[in-house]
């Protein structure tokens, strides 16, 4: 695929991209691996199973609350789906519903919206980085570098307890 280009990918399974200098657009779709992608890449109603090495962006949006589904005598709620971020720099904002989302190696203005809590991991801040994690129901987890724990301002804001 020629560098600088814009694909988009709708209702689609199984999606796999590696390697490419281009514009993302997936919309709607399902089973989805990014690797290595240098641009922008936008995800709406589109679970990501797992986006690494990118430089650019990440936008997401994808709300599945799901309902439940019953089986025999037994109500079940519908499965959550997981996402892992992985060593991605530029600006990034995910918001989410019923996504376990568990992020390392971000770097850039990083805004993560969940309504089902997250579980970021930070093992190096650079500089001009900046994060804000917001959870409506769910725990966020954050796990720090212990030589970062000197250098960085921690805040935690929340409205119905610890």
């Amino acid at each position: 695929m020629p560098a600088g280009v814009t694909l988009t990918v709708f209702n689609a399974e199984a999606v796999n991209i590696q390697d490419v200098e281009a514009n993302l657009f997936l919309i709607n779709s399902h089973g989805c691996s990014i690797e290595g992608v240098r641009g922008r890449v936008y995800l709406l109603n589109t679970p990501i199973e797992r986006a690494a090495n990118l430089t650019g962006s990440l936008y997401q949006c994808y709300h599945s609350y799901g309902g439940v589904s019953s089986a025999g005598e037994r109500a079940r709620r519908s499965t959550e789906f997981r996402s892992a971020l992985e060593n991605i720099a530029g600006d990034i904002e995910i918001d989410v519903g019923r996504v376990r989302v568990e992020a390392t190696g971000l770097s850039g203005d990083i805004r993560i919206r969940n309504r089902y809590g997250a579980r970021v991991g930070i093992e190096e801040f650079a500089a001009g980085s900046r994060f804000q994690i917001t959870s409506t129901s769910g725990e966020v987890h954050i796990a720090l570098a212990k030589d970062l724990l000197d250098e960085l301002a921690l805040t935690a804001l929340t409205i119905c307890g610890i």
